[in-house]
């Protein structure tokens, strides 16, 4: 008994994940045991999650992923704040009853929280409530699938200890709403504290509100009217939950969905297959427990403790508060860099500047170096090349960025043509695209152009960001140590030559140590040189990335990107990535995607 216990513990406090951990506990007792052959851990592991109940946990989740990419999360959002965000702190409450709504849909905490990270937190952000604020609610309003029917968290529990499902269904719905409740009331009163701006009530919103939601309301009425109804088991719910997001997806946005399924699937089944891993060594603990004899034990132990039911309560709160401490640091963080896609396309040879689009969903635009023809080329997060947008009238001297920005309802790109490897550019341009509405091959011309001149001599420039709101175009130096960042305006009064002006310096960009120096001398002359930069659509944080680096500049509430670029950044070294020069935002902001000069290259996807 003692093995089992010490090897669980140690695998614990070493952040193991706990599916392993049980596992291997399990199976560290097993192998030693004379009576006990070791395929059982195997029998045990795929007889426990071959139970046909388990069946509802995939199709549960990919119900909930395909709520999100279909835009029926969104719907329940928008029904959400118009009905409460005239509140104070309605964007919150809001937030909390899209959480309610999704969770009587997918009944997965971490599918909600992902959807509603994605869309409730930029908006928060935009009207002002804090990080800490805006992504505790997120994470706390999560929990609320846990409770709320059809909960995947008390399927398990129906099927592992063979409760009726149906019962714990419906005894979980109080306690769910009050936990919503208790979100609510919380975050009004904090928004009420921080004095945070709220809506007016608008009552003509709530009609056509209410009507573009009603294809997503429908699916909670399906599910839960038809498991208390005795039409559906569980399972039968979640296929008819998928049925229905499909068909919405295959009749509202037809093609455009048919890209996103795969995607969307794969999503679901890395989730599935992680709850399903611990769920089959859950199977194998549990048959080593049954063995032992345990649960008998800690019965016999807790009756002779002489707890009244109120007093076991509280300490069996106390014991899942110390394993929860423990599980938590189990969960590992997301490596900061994932091979997203693989560009193939022979046009896609020289990327040396990207930008997620604001237009299309899951589309990255990209643009060639410098001796190329004046192309845009519209790519999938995958790396297929979607079309090919030609730009009229200009010339790819030196393009070397690329940004995206919405000005004035509209969708815009803007290209950086600045490279000037041998400072021998007198004047420099800066031409500002309008995106297509459709992804198919095109030509356009710039809606506007930009010439602009440095203050005090030539200088290469690679990176350039544009930050809308404060109708700034940021620039960023490649080869002088600290890079300089400059400023000019996004939409100059006139079609006179503009002059860059300088605000300051980038703190904290690494360089080259002795040994670094010694070992590859070439790599360390450059490393530190900036190839590409851009801020994120909610303006939380500008990305700048070197040949060895990426540097993420976070920005305080009201504060000017001077300030924030003048403290040392948070330095994430890159896998390898030849000739890196390419990085950009994605649209909500929460990652990056970043690729290089070389073709075939590979498209990164990196959590900062």
């Amino acid at each position: 008994m003692a093995i089992v216990g010490i090897v669980l513990l140690v695998l614990l406090l070493a952040a193991v994940p706990i599916g392993i951990g049980l596992s291997a506990a399990a199976a560290a007792y097993i192998v030693v045991d004379p009576l006990l052959e070791t395929n059982v851990i195997f029998r045990q592991f795929f007889s426990f999650i071959g139970r046909y109940s388990l069946m509802a946990i995939p199709l549960f989740i990919f119900a909930g992923f395909l709520m999100e990419s279909t835009g029926l999360v969104a719907q329940l959002f928008r029904f959400s704040d118009a009905l409460v965000g005239w509140m104070p702190g309605g964007f919150g409450v809001a937030t909390v009853l899209a959480c309610v709504l999704f969770g009587a849909i997918s009944g997965s905490s971490v599918a909600m929280a992902a959807a509603m990270a994605v869309i409730a937190i930029p908006e928060m952000r935009k009207r002002g409530y804090p990080d800490w604020l805006s992504g505790g609610l997120v994470a706390t309003a999560g929990g609320i699938a846990m409770l709320i029917p059809p909960s995947i968290i008390l399927l398990l529990y129906g099927i592992v200890t063979e409760t009726s499902i149906v019962a714990l269904f419906f005894a979980g719905v109080i306690p769910g709403l009050l936990l919503a409740v208790g979100n609510a009331v919380s975050v009004m009163g904090i928004a009420w504290w921080l004095k945070l701006p709220r809506s007016q009530f608008d009552a003509k919103r709530i009609w056509p509100e209410t009507l573009g939601a009603l294809p997503a309301l429908g699916m909670p009425v399906v599910i839960l009217g038809g498991l208390y109804g005795g039409l559906f088991t569980p399972t039968e719910a979640a296929a008819a939950a998928c049925g229905y997001a499909l068909i919405y997806g295959l009749f509202s946005a037809r093609g455009r969905f048919l890209k996103t399924l795969l995607p969307t699937a794969s999503r679901a089944l890395g989730l599935t297959s992680v709850i399903l891993f611990l769920v089959g060594s859950v199977g194998v603990f549990q048959f080593l427990l049954a063995n032992l004899y345990w649960p008998q034990k800690v019965t016999q132990w807790v009756v002779d403790m002489g707890l009244t039911p109120l007093g076991f309560i509280f300490m069996f709160m106390v014991v899942l508060l110390l394993l929860g401490m423990l599980v938590a640091g189990c969960s590992d963080p997301p490596p900061f860099a994932q091979l997203s896609g693989l560009m193939l396309d022979a046009q896609l040879d020289e990327v040396s500047g990207l930008a997620a689009s604001r237009r299309h969903a899951d589309t990255l635009w990209m643009v060639n170096d410098g001796g190329n023809r004046a192309r845009l080329y519209a790519v999938s997060r995958r790396g297929s090349k979607l079309a090919t947008l030609r730009i009229d009238g200009v010339d790819n001297t030196d393009w070397e960025d690329l940004a995206a920005f919405d000005l004035d309802g509209r969708h815009y790109l803007l290209v950086a043509d600045t490279g000037d490897n041998g400072g021998l550019r007198k004047t420099l341009q800066l031409h500002v695209v309008e995106e297509p509405a459709a992804l198919v091959d095109a030509a356009v011309k710039p809606a506007w152009s930009i010439v602009f001149r440095w203050p005090d001599g030539a200088r290469d420039c690679e990176a350039v960001a544009v930050d809308a709101e404060a109708g700034e175009i940021l620039l960023v130096s490649k080869k002088r140590q600290p890079p300089e960042l400059f400023a000019l305006p996004l939409r100059p009064r006139d079609g006179r030559l503009q002059v860059a002006r300088q605000l300051g310096t980038l703190a904290g960009v690494p360089q080259p140590d002795t040994e670094e120096v010694r070992a590859n001398p070439r790599m360390a002359r450059i490393r530190s040189q900036v190839t590409a930069a851009d801020v994120a659509a909610d303006r939380h944080a500008m990305a700048v990335l070197t040949y060895r680096d990426v540097l993420v500049y976070p920005r305080r509430n009201r504060e000017t990107w001077a300030q924030a670029l003048a403290r040392p950044p948070r330095v994430h070294p890159l896998p390898w990535l030849p000739q890196a020069e390419a990085l950009g935002w994605s649209a909500d902001s929460h990652a990056l995607y970043a690729s290089g000069e070389l073709s075939p290259a590979p498209l990164l996807y990196l959590n900062p």
